[in-house]
C-alpha cells in the first residue's frame, strides 16, 4: 500500500512538471523570453515546488498531518473556486 501511495505521488510531481513544459511555448510567445530564459522558469517552478513540500512536511509536523491534509484541500477548492467564478461570470 505504501509502495502504491508512493508510485502515485511521484505519477503526480512528474503530471505536474509536464503541465509545465507543455506550457513553455505559450510562456516563450507571451512574454518574448529566451530559450535560457524558460530554463529559468523550469528551475524556479521546481525549486519553489521543492521548498513548499518541505514546509508542508515541516508544518503536518507541527500540526498534524491530518489537519494540514485538509487545509491543504480547503485551500485548494478555494483556489479553483475563485479562478472558477471570473469565467463564469464571463460566459454568455
Amino acid at each position: 500500500m505504501l509502495v502504491a501511495l508512493a508510485c502515485a505521488g511521484q505519477f503526480l510531481v512528474v503530471l505536474d512538471m509536464s503541465v509545465v513544459n507543455v506550457a513553455l511555448p505559450s510562456i516563450r510567445a507571451d512574454l518574448g523570453m529566451s530559450a535560457s530564459g524558460l530554463h529559468w522558469v523550469v528551475n524556479a517552478y521546481s525549486i519553489a515546488f521543492a521548498g513548499f513540500m518541505l514546509l508542508g512536511g515541516r508544518a503536518g509536523d507541527l500540526h498534524g498531518r491530518k489537519r494540514m491534509f485538509l487545509t491543504g484541500l480547503a485551500l485548494a477548492r478555494a483556489v479553483l473556486i475563485l479562478t472558477w467564478l471570473p469565467r463564469r461570470a464571463s460566459a454568455p
